[in-house]
């Protein structure tokens, strides 16, 4: 009596473990260092915070939620900005 209940719910719980892995999108290649990029520059204010300034300087902008103090870094070889004291490091190069 219980046993097509039984085969019913195992023959389900098979069709969803084999659709889950069939509709699974193939993971995309991590793009090579080259061709990372930030998703968007620095703000203006940042670079404008560092301008004639040298590697490591204090600096400070103006910004939406007050006044951010930082320093002066290099970002991604594109870019001489201030960066704000706290913010997370950098990816890890590979």
């Amino acid at each position: 009596m219980h046993k097509p209940i039984a085969q019913l719910g195992l023959l389900t719980l098979g069709l969803v473990v084999a659709s889950s892995g069939a509709s699974a999108e193939p993971a995309q290649p991590r793009p090579t260092q080259a061709h990372e990029r930030p998703p968007h520059p620095p703000p203006q204010v940042a670079l404008d915070a560092c301008k004639g300034k040298r590697e490591g300087a204090a600096c400070s902008f103006e910004a939406p939620d007050g006044t951010l103090d930082g320093t002066c870094r290099t970002v991604k070889d594109d870019y001489f900005a201030c960066v704000p004291d706290g913010a997370p490091p950098p990816p890890p190069e590979d």
